[in-house]
């Protein structure tokens, strides 16, 4: 005898990874003290420029 079957579900959850890494965390803290941004003009000439 085969099992009844259950509608199947779908369910989602949307979680956001600020919400996950607490403020006080390194990672943050260094985030707020140095600007990484010149890292995209250093690298820029090793990615196709129409992506």
């Amino acid at each position: 005898m085969l099992a009844p079957k259950y509608p199947q579900q779908y369910e989602f959850e949307t979680v956001y990874i600020n919400e996950l890494v607490p403020e006080d965390h390194l990672v943050r803290l260094i985030d707020m003290a140095i600007d990484f941004e010149f890292i995209r003009d250093e690298v820029a000439h090793l990615y196709c420029a129409y992506r």
